[in-house]
């Protein structure tokens, strides 16, 4: 059966019929430069989501949860607009960025809680102006 490589644009006959290259070597540059791109797409969204998380994870300092004011968040350079996903924690809303969460309260202060540690006790205030 008569194909055309996906990388090359080549035509070649099928050894089975699932197959989508000349090669093993096309396939595996063809896989690649697609990997490439995609990263190279996803550079910009990955480098603020996983600055983010760096910011979270060093404010919480191996405490289950934390509050903080939104004014510390800005000026540890946080972005409110980039999150992995949504929920509810204890009846209101919350932000997640990948397993941490970061829930407003009133006031603009936020929880900074890790997901599957998080516990009422124990909860430390911080303003922005202590660090």
């Amino acid at each position: 059966m008569k194909a055309i490589d996906a990388l090359t644009g080549q035509t070649f006959t099928k050894k089975v019929a699932t197959q989508r290259f000349s090669s093993r070597e096309n396939q595996r540059i063809y896989n690649n430069r697609k990997s490439n791109e995609r990263r190279k797409a996803l550079k910009d969204y990955w480098r603020v989501l996983t600055h983010n998380r760096d910011i979270l994870e060093r404010t919480l300092s191996g405490k289950p949860e934390r509050i903080v004011s939104k004014d510390f968040l800005i000026g540890a350079g946080y972005n409110f607009a980039f999150f992995t996903h949504s929920g509810i924690k204890e009846q209101d809303k919350a932000v997640g960025l990948f397993d941490f969460g970061l829930q407003p309260l009133s006031g603009d202060r936020y929880k900074i809680f890790h997901s599957g540690k998080a516990s009422v006790s124990g909860v430390e205030t911080i303003n922005s102006s202590q660090s």
